[in-house]
């Protein structure tokens, strides 16, 4: 009752096995979950300052679709037999940030056909590999370039200010 008017907030259609359908809205409070699935294989949900989308069964994938100028497409698949990883349809838009957790080392790969770059904008020191060749500095700045060997932090060393190149 809606002060004195009459309020249908939800109706289940029996004839579509119990089908609910809301009239505005459907709210949860915190920490209890739309589960979806015989099993509860599927869970949204929001818990204290987190929102949780979370595939209960083992390996199985969250997948989105669209459609796209009239076509079914697959945005972007999260492989949980791979730890998340994320696999996008086609053109990927992303700031990375890598961060060292604990370990030595690090990991990140690209499987693209139109090369890769690197650039640091606030810094001007780009780094670019369009498949075939690597360039650094294609800018001409004042910016040096180093490689370390086992006791030699300069073992190639590439002196952008003086246009110069030294080994060992």
């Amino acid at each position: 009752n809606d002060g004195g008017s009459t309020v249908t907030a939800l109706t289940l259609d029996m004839s579509e096995a119990g089908r609910a359908i809301f009239n505005a809205d459907a709210n949860m409070t915190d920490g209890n979950a739309f589960r979806f699935g015989d099993d509860q294989d599927f869970l949204i949900y929001h818990s204290s300052n987190q929102n949780i989308i979370q595939a209960n069964t083992t390996d199985q994938d969250i997948i989105f679709k669209g459609v796209d100028n009239g076509s079914s497409i697959t945005a972007l698949t999260l492989d949980m037999s791979e730890e998340g990883r994320a696999t996008f349809q086609s053109a990927t838009t992303a700031s990375i940030s890598l961060q060292k957790t604990g370990s030595d080392k690090g990991n990140m790969f690209f499987n693209t056909s139109n090369g890769l770059q690197f650039d640091t904008s606030s810094y001007n020191h780009p780094i670019k590999f369009d498949g075939s060749s690597f360039v650094f500095n294609e800018q001409s700045n004042d910016s040096d370039f180093r490689v370390e060997s086992d006791s030699n932090a300069n073992m190639l060393f590439v002196d952008a200010g003086s246009n110069h190149v030294n080994i060992g």
